[in-house]
């Protein structure tokens, strides 16, 4: 995530008078005193743009500083935290303040690294110790929500939650959020609020694959168009053609465009090792902490990537079938099955998918292109220190780019940027992700994550009207469209469909298309199969380490494959989950079977939570596939196109599988 930024001297000082001023805070109205329609004012500047017009803006900051005054808030000090990304330092350093002025209610938002945020978190609802009032942490909890009941719930069906009815925006507008699915449970109980989100998204560079040589190289070469890939097999031929068919021109680097060849028809030149290395993917190995596994390298995986290679059941948000409240049964992208909402395991000899064929050949592919592919140095990178380095200019594409690291300063610039134009326009894109062999239609593809405000039942009466009233004027429309213009973490959908974007489209690299476009859908945060994200998250990345370690080192004498990764991470999965208990949903964990009768019962299965718009052809865990359910599948790019057209144009774009052949829609004519 961008770097870490510190308070400035100035906030200081700001937060010294505001020590002072805000217990003498009385009742205002901008409408009729000067100074505080001033004050007001100020505001309404710093969040331009926004959707509302301004003088919308100032009846919403003045039911803000209303509803404060109406329930004695003036003077409670909160302390609310959330991580490290550019938006939550856009809220701590601005609208912090921004609502302690107009309310009079203390808010210290810390930013907290996400390794030390959760267990934070879990701590203190475990405990009841109260570190925090409020937390912006990801839905990916709402497993383990739903289960502990030690979270305020928000809304319920649509009715709000009486403790915090009172202090509930008018304004508030729930329906305008793009994805309410998210921290919502299997009953429609909504346990948290997002208050920002970004998905995992495949990057590339547009002007490297709309250019004529490149691509007339790349046809060459594989018989196909080059475009955006669909299938993991485009994106590897995609990723080997980079790699090593590109170099730039002779003492020239990522300043230049590539030279390419197709190696056979026209054959690279004999100075061709001298040439400054282009590479065709980027990804990260954390193998600097190999013993215990960096608990980024866990997200890289439990971020759904299992779910692009296909290990989940079809049907969203997280295989099942497309439903809030949430479907019961299923398998997701962890491979865990519920059965009643009740996991029953994760394995495959109990019904679950991560020790399956799916994951293991999702794996394969991961570890087989980080070493054939990224530069060298990135088995040693993590999350934090590989997220912006295709802003470097030497590589072609990334299959999973966590979008948030598009609002770091290297994609905007013109000044020493590799990747943005002259006139500030971005030379990259972001388009949907490609997927593998065992993914079918009606899957979810990739994952968003949904940081969301989340209140545990350690805060109570004043704490917790603050800190809801603090939680609705981070994301208010008065201030969301300018969140968005920092951070690039939209929730609203009049965020990302304001007129401000519209006429900006083209310095967003296709961001903003993506969200408007069907696909976004498919895009979901993890789901309720999973009863505690933390502890069985940790279980992933030792593992895969040790996998990714061990296809370095292959004289090693410690050798762990991909399936026995795998094949670990199911049992201590397995393990865990027989041992925990909750107040709801807690696991029931199915006797195991052999995997062939597992296999052998879900190959062709009609799924029993069908629901009317999805006809459900497989279920997980689905037996072997060969590489003849392997694709060419691009979607050509058209320099001259709409974007958004393009997004239309990936949607309509499908394989015929009796033939292999790609649909019309997938040609740029």
């Amino acid at each position: 995530m961008p770097g870490v930024w510190t308070a400035s001297r100035s906030r200081f000082a700001l937060w010294c008078i505001l020590g002072y001023l805000v217990p003498h805070i009385g009742a205002l109205n901008w409408s009729t005193d000067p100074e505080f329609k001033a004050l007001l004012q100020k505001w309404v500047e710093e969040f331009t743009p926004s959707v509302l017009t301004p003088t919308q803006q100032l009846d919403e900051l003045q039911w803000f500083h209303d509803t404060a005054q109406a329930f004695n808030l003036t003077g409670v000090s909160i302390r609310t935290c959330a991580e490290d990304l550019a938006t939550h330092h856009y809220e701590s350093d601005t609208v912090a303040p921004a609502f302690s002025q107009i309310t009079g209610i203390n808010v210290n938002h810390e930013i907290v690294d996400e390794g030390n945020l959760v267990p934070t978190l879990m701590e203190q609802v475990r405990t009841g110790k109260s570190y925090f009032d409020a937390f912006v942490n990801d839905a990916d909890l709402i497993g383990t929500h739903m289960r502990t009941q030690r979270i305020h719930w928000i809304h319920k069906n649509g009715t709000m939650n009486p403790l915090l009815a009172n202090v509930t925006n008018p304004q508030l507008d729930l329906a305008d959020w793009m994805n309410p699915e998210m921290g919502t449970d299997i009953e429609g109980v909504t346990y948290q609020l997002l208050d920002q989100q970004f998905a995992n998204l495949y990057w590339y560079r547009y002007d490297w694959f709309t250019d004529p040589a490149i691509k007339k190289a790349f046809k060459d070469l594989n018989g196909y168009a080059l475009g955006v890939p669909k299938s993991f097999k485009s994106y590897e031929a995609i990723a080997d053609f980079f790699t090593n068919n590109c170099r730039f021109p002779p003492n020239a680097g990522p300043e230049s465009m590539p030279v390419c060849y197709d190696g056979t028809v026209v054959p690279k030149p004999a100075d061709w090792n001298s040439r400054r290395q282009i590479y065709g993917h980027l990804d990260y190995g954390a193998l600097n902490t190999l013993s215990t596994g960096a608990p980024s390298l866990s997200w890289r995986y439990t971020d759904a990537w299992f779910s692009m290679s296909g290990i989940d059941d079809q049907g969203l948000p997280n295989g099942g079938g497309f439903a809030v409240p949430y479907p019961q049964d299923g398998v997701d992208e962890w491979g865990i099955k519920v059965v009643n909402a009740h996991p029953v395991g994760a394995s495959v000899a109990r019904g679950g998918a991560i020790d399956s064929y799916a994951a293991v050949y999702g794996l394969n592919k991961s570890i087989d292109w980080l070493l054939k592919y990224s530069p060298r140095d990135s088995l040693y990178w993590d999350f934090v220190t590989s997220g912006p380095k295709t802003s470097r200019g030497d590589i072609a594409q990334q299959a999973f780019m966590y979008v948030t690291w598009l609002s770091d300063v290297r994609y905007k610039l013109t000044t020493s940027s590799f990747v943005v134009d002259n006139n500030g326009r971005p030379k990259w894109r972001v388009a949907p992700s490609p997927h593998g062999r065992y993914w079918d239609e009606g899957q979810k593809v990739g994952y968003q994550d949904p940081g969301s405000w989340t209140f545990p039942k350690t805060t109570n009466g004043k704490q917790l009207l603050a800190a809801w009233l603090w939680a609705q004027f981070a994301v208010s429309k008065t201030v969301e469209l300018k969140k968005f213009t920092v951070g690039g973490t939209p929730v609203r959908k009049s965020t990302i469909n304001a007129q401000f974007l519209t006429d900006r489209l083209e310095f967003y690299g296709g961001l903003v298309e993506f969200y408007r476009s069907a696909e976004e859908k498919k895009w979901t945060c993890t789901g309720t199969n999973v009863p505690h994200y933390s502890a069985l998250a940790a279980v992933w990345a030792p593992n895969i380490a040790k996998a990714i370690n061990s296809a370095l080192n292959t004289n090693s004498s410690d050798v762990t494959t991909p399936a026995m990764a795998m094949q670990r991470i199911a049992q201590q999965m397995d393990e865990l989950m027989s041992r925990m208990r909750f107040t709801k949903y807690s696991p029931q964990m199915a006797t195991p079977q052999d995997e062939s009768v597992v296999y052998a019962h879900a190959s062709g299965c009609r799924s029993p939570y069908t629901n009317a718009t999805l006809n459900v052809k497989y279920c997980s865990p689905k037996p072997l596939r060969g590489v003849d359910q392997d694709y060419d599948y691009t979607v050509e790019l058209k320099a001259s196109e709409n974007y958004q057209n393009f997004m239309t144009r990936y949607s309509a774009c499908a394989i015929d599988p009796s033939t292999g052949s790609m649909a019309a829609s997938c040609a740029a004519s």
